[in-house]
């Protein structure tokens, strides 16, 4: 597999969909339909294509700070990881590690970011993030998770490290993008 593709930042918005081919560029924004008619997210760019779709639930959080203070304040811990899950397809069952958060860097992400809520609650590239606040993460993914608390919120995040289950308490730091709205 190729690692660099698969890991992900817990900056990142929640989920994604990915599709098979790009669409124009003017369909960025756009929203996207199932066939009975709901609509499900929105296109977006991904690497100078239109292939990603951010499922509205995802947009929720964002959108409400967005409206209500002018700018995206998101949660942040400041680590690259892969979900084991996507692993269980692409490796032989027994070296897939349980189920979680496998924290892990690849070309320019860094396992764990210096000075970030997860370096400051002790947290090391190989550690598996198997719950946040109790829910497992296996059946959500890791950053879905972090985004439903605000910055600054203490969570209780449990770690298996080389076999052994440990909790760390950890202070989710703040991600803020800035927009300036200019009226007409």
């Amino acid at each position: 597999y190729n690692r660099t593709v698969l890991v992900v930042s817990s900056e990142f918005l929640p989920d994604r969909y990915l599709l098979n081919e790009s669409l124009e560029k003017l369909a960025v924004g756009a929203p996207v339909f199932t066939i009975q008619g709901q609509a499900i997210g929105l296109v977006a760019e991904r690497a100078g294509a239109t292939t990603l779709v951010l499922p509205i639930d995802s947009l929720g959080t964002v959108l409400d700070n967005l409206f209500s203070m002018g700018e995206v304040q998101r949660s942040t811990i400041g680590i690259s990881y892969i979900q084991t899950s996507w692993l269980q397809s692409l490796a032989p069952a027994n070296l897939v590690p349980n189920n979680g958060a496998l924290i892990m860097g690849a070309s320019k992400h860094l396992a764990v970011v210096p000075k970030s809520a997860a370096a400051q609650a002790g947290m090391q590239e190989g550690d598996i993030i198997t719950a946040v606040a109790g829910e497992r993460t296996h059946q959500r993914s890791l950053s879905a998770l972090v985004q439903q608390y605000h910055p600054g919120t203490k969570l209780d995040f449990t770690i298996n490290r080389r076999g052994k289950e440990i909790k760390l308490p950890v202070i989710l730091g703040k991600l803020v993008n800035k927009i300036i709205v200019q009226s007409k």
